[in-house]
């Protein structure tokens, strides 16, 4: 959609698909999250909400749908009610010091994973290196899990309760979210540093852990194993830059991986021969540079936001 605004557009900074309808969010740099209606002809803008005083940063549906979370540029949180349309602020008890949270990551929809404990959280980083896991009935942090080093990105398991998050020193770590004890930190083996982190289950193929890098290289390490791989099956450097955005369909058959760094940095890739899609986006998509990008958990559609306020 574009920003009508006389003035231009602004940075989107996150879109996502509701899980169960056809709602999408949308939160941009000018303080306000959208919901919109989508479907196959065009979208229509349901709500609006303005937080003042709040310059978010990211936003996410929580696994359930009826909430919505929202980080910004320091420590503060707040959330929407979706069914309401009422915002609130997020209690800040069990916090440990830092300036900023960031890495907004929800669990699995509950339907996907069956009984698992990580559909009923969401996990957000701290600039400290703690990771913390956050109950989504109680709205407060059950467990703080802390890295060596500040974290860069977090990912949940696909088919388990563990939790995959990795450090500034090129860390990928393993955690238990029953115990919240760390199975195992292992070392990117020639990572340049670790920006972005997502997980899978592919239909008859071993669960993949892809790691976006600040090179703009994408490697897949499979998961079958109890320890994460010395070196990675794959490895895909069609980006140039940072990647800023990586995320999995929902099937597993296709992974989306984007950097803002540089106009037209979009990349799908067929995990199933792990070759990238030549057809599109083509040269002449006026992607500008991607700052969010997203799938529907139905599979229908795929959106991606830019700094041009489309």
């Amino acid at each position: 959609y574009p920003d009508r605004r006389k003035n231009g557009g602004t940075k989107i900074l996150a879109i996502e698909f509701h899980p169960d309808s056809t709602l999408m969010l949308s939160a941009s740099a000018d303080k306000f999250l959208r919901l919109f209606a989508i479907d196959e002809k065009e979208s229509t803008k349901v709500s609006s909400y303005q937080f003042k005083g709040f310059p978010m940063m990211n936003a996410r549906f929580l696994p359930g749908g009826d909430t919505i979370v929202m980080t910004g540029d320091q420590t503060r949180m707040w959330g929407l009610d979706v069914r309401t349309g009422e915002p609130f602020e997020f209690d800040r008890r069990g916090h440990q010091p830092e300036y900023q949270m960031f890495g907004l990551t929800p669990g699995p929809h509950p339907t996907d994973v069956g009984d698992l404990r990580s559909s009923s959280m969401f996990a957000v980083l701290g600039d400290s290196g703690a990771t913390y896991l956050f109950d989504a009935a109680t709205r407060l942090p059950t467990r703080v899990m802390r890295m060596s080093m500040p974290g860069t990105a977090a990912a949940f398991s696909p088919g388990r309760d563990v939790l995959w998050t990795a450090d500034e020193g090129n860390h990928v770590y393993e955690w238990d979210l029953r115990s919240g004890r760390c199975i195992q930190r292992a070392t990117h083996p020639w990572a340049t540093g670790i920006s972005q982190l997502a997980a899978h289950s592919r239909p008859s193929a071993q669960p993949i852990l892809a790691t976006g890098l600040q090179s703009g290289n994408v490697d897949f390490f499979e998961l079958s194993g109890s320890k994460l791989p010395k070196e990675p099956a794959h490895t895909l450097d069609n980006l140039t830059t940072r990647v800023t955005s990586l995320k999995f369909h929902n099937s597993g058959e296709v992974l989306a991986a984007a950097s803002v760094n540089k106009k037209g940095q979009l990349k799908l890739v067929h995990t199933g021969t792990m070759t990238v899609f030549q057809n599109w986006p083509a040269r002449t998509t006026a992607l500008n540079r991607v700052t969010t990008l997203d799938f529907s958990r139905k599979g229908g559609y795929f959106a991606a936001g830019n700094d041009k306020g489309r």
